[in-house]
């Protein structure tokens, strides 16, 4: 995790329960930079083609 940075963790499901509750909202955009690290190690992520 990131250290002395502002930081919040947003998933769909926090935007899915703000708009139940305001009864409203569109698309969901987040404006962010981009942090790049290259890893020697793969991630597998488990999805499948």
């Amino acid at each position: 995790m990131m250290k002395d940075v502002p930081f919040a963790a947003i998933t769909n499901s926090h935007f899915r329960e703000y708009r139940s509750t305001v009864s409203n909202g569109g698309d969901f955009f987040i404006y962010s930079d981009i942090l790049w690290k290259k890893l020697d190690q793969t991630i597998d992520l488990g999805v499948r083609p």
